[in-house]
């Protein structure tokens, strides 16, 4: 049985719906005109100079950035990626205490290929990276337009966006009415 569709794509599910829906929205977004705002946010202080700015490098919020120290003697800095979160474990000394400065966090964020892919890192204002960076977790928010970073509804507005940009005036399934169908 058909499912509906919405710019000349037939979908059996909602997830496609949501996809095609995204792509023309794309469209829409970047023939107005319009710019995309990256999601960001900051975890530290600037006083104490470990303040960092985390800025998406994709379309979309809530990246997650996950500080924290391992309950561990002597540990290295460490950084990985899981889904849709960069996961920090700190340096520690032998007593167990973090010692990573935010300019050794940036460094090594950078130096991630992973984490590198998803966000900037740069110190926040005056912050000059030499403070001791303190466990904490920020959420990226803010990004224009409003949809989950990393899903594919994300994926399929970039594409749209990218589209229009390539071939603004080629016409295709978007100029299309969103249309009937059984469910």
């Amino acid at each position: 049985m058909p499912g509906k569709w919405f710019a000349g794509v037939t979908t059996q599910d909602v997830a496609d719906h949501n996809t095609a829906r995204a792509y023309c929205e794309g469209r829409r977004f970047a023939k107005e005109g319009k710019t995309t705002t990256m999601a960001s946010g900051t975890t530290g202080v600037v006083a104490s100079n470990n303040g960092l700015t985390w800025s998406s490098k994709a379309v979309g919020n809530g990246l997650g950035i996950n500080i924290f120290t391992p309950d561990k003697a002597s540990s290295a800095l460490a950084v990985t990626v899981r889904g849709n979160q960069i996961n920090i474990s700190l340096a520690t000394n032998s007593s167990k205490v973090a010692i990573s400065t935010a300019a050794e966090v940036d460094s090594a964020v950078a130096a991630n290929v992973a984490a590198n892919a998803l966000v900037n890192c740069s110190n926040t204002l005056t912050s000059t990276g030499a403070g001791v960076v303190a466990p904490q977790f920020v959420r990226l928010t803010g990004g224009v337009p409003a949809v989950q970073a990393g899903s594919e509804e994300a994926s399929a507005f970039s594409a749209g966006i990218i589209s229009w940009t390539a071939t603004p005036k080629k016409r295709d399934n978007c100029d299309l009415q969103y249309g009937g169908g059984s469910a």
